[in-house]
This record gives structure tokens, sequence and C-alpha cells, in this order.
């Protein structure tokens, strides 16, 4: 598909030329919609090939392992992902957190059990992941149930951290409303003071604050194409095995 077979379809059909620069706006309106960028540099940063699902391995986290560190070597900050959510009110909600580790037992990520997030996996335990990776025009999207990493592992991840983003975590009840930013920056300031660098005290993990594993039961990997005919393929986990599928975009 080309913009001048386009626009000979579209005058067959009695569409003026003038909208064949922007077939998707082909309607009068009154409403003032966001553009897309610059239809020129939309495409060059498409893939020139859709994804072939036979080029696919068959394991779905041995793919999300290739394509990961594609996007490490594209962007600084591969590991940001969406994580949704849904309480037992069925009202969803989602926010950016960052992957930690990921193998066939699933993705970790780490924070506040008494959160947002925290209060409703409780309630819920199925999630969803997002991926998104602009260089590269793709994005994998991950449906799943997520469980409590072990407290071992929880507190390997926690001694790793700066010792300031361990004060921090200590300092805030997250989610929590606060009266403002001063009564926040004192209970840092009394973290601070109970265990001073200087004494190199050790900073325990708190027991509302570790890690999440999710088990993912629907891998989805999208790559852009020209003319929004994207590439998606879809894995399913059913009766112990990945089955693999070609959707439409």
């Amino acid at each position: 598909i080309n913009a001048e077979y386009m626009g000979k379809m579209l005058v067959s059909r009695g569409v003026s030329r003038l909208c064949v620069r922007r077939p998707h706006c082909l309607f009068m309106s009154t409403t003032s919609f966001i553009p897309n960028g610059p239809e020129t540099a939309a495409l060059g940063s498409s893939p020139s090939e859709p994804l072939d699902i036979r080029s696919f391995a068959a394991d779905p986290f041995e793919q999300f392992k290739q394509w990961f560190a594609a996007a490490q070597k594209a962007m600084t900050d591969p590991h940001s992902m969406t994580l949704a959510t849904c309480g037992s009110n069925g009202l969803p909600s989602a926010r950016i957190v960052l992957l930690r580790h990921f193998s066939p037992e699933g993705f970790t990520f780490f924070t506040c059990y008494e959160s947002q997030k925290g209060r409703q996996i409780e309630q819920n335990p199925n999630v969803a992941l997002v991926f998104h990776w602009p260089p590269l025009s793709r994005q994998v999207r991950i449906e799943g149930t997520v469980r409590h990493c072990s407290p071992a592992t929880s507190d390997e991840y926690w001694n790793c951290r700066p010792r300031e983003s361990r004060k921090a975590a200590c300092a805030s009840m997250q989610s929590e409303p606060v009266a403002d930013r001063a009564s926040l920056l004192r209970a840092f300031q009394e973290v601070d003071e109970l265990y001073p660098d200087s004494a190199g005290a050790d900073i325990p993990r708190p027991p509302r604050w570790g890690g999440y594993v999710v088990t993912p039961r629907m891998f989805e990997f999208w790559q852009s194409g020209n003319f929004r005919m994207h590439s998606r393929i879809q894995y399913q986990h059913s009766d112990g095995q990945w089955n693999m599928r070609t959707l439409q975009p």
C-alpha cells in the first residue's frame, strides 16, 4: 500500500485528493483531534518487515528476552512498565513501575504492600503489564496473576538499594494522605537520624515493603506497521503449554 494507490482508490470512490495525506481523517468534524506527527517520521520509525510467527521462539520468555535485549540497546529505561490492577470494586488503576528481574518464574517488581496497588492486588491477583519501547516501535502486553516474592528475595533487593532510597521507603506511607511536603520531609529526617550514615547502621526492610512476581498466562508482542497495519503475535498458556497465534491489528 502506498500514497499513490490510496489516492487513486479514494478518487475512484468520489473522495477528494485533499484527503490523501491523511486517509484516516476522512470526515468533517468540529472536534479538535490531536494530530499524528509527520507521516514521514512515523513511517521511517516503523520496522520495514512485519512480524512472522514462524520466526518467533516457541517459549514467550525466550522471545521476551530477545526483545528486551534489543530495547536495552535502544533506550535508557526499557525496564519501565505499566502495571494495571483492579480491586474488588471493579475500578481499574494503572501506574509505571520498574521491572527488576524476569525468568520463567515470572516478572518481578518491588513496592509497598500497603499502597493502592498493594491493596488492589490483595483483593484481586489478576494484573496486566505493558512494556512500550518507542525507538523500536514495539510493545509487549502481559496478563497473569501476581504473588508476593519470598522474604529472602525482598531482603536481597532491599539491601542493594541506595541508603537514601531505603530511608525514603521507611518514611513514606505510600498512597496515604500527607498534610504537606514539610511533613514528609520531617518523617524522612526522623529515619535519617535513626539510621545515621556515619554509624553505618543497617536499615531493616519494613514488613510493608517487598516484591511481587507476575506469573503470565498471556503474552502479546506488538510491532508498529505502516498505515496502522500493525503486527501482533500472541501466546496463551493452556493445559501446560504455550499456544501461539497471529492477531489482526
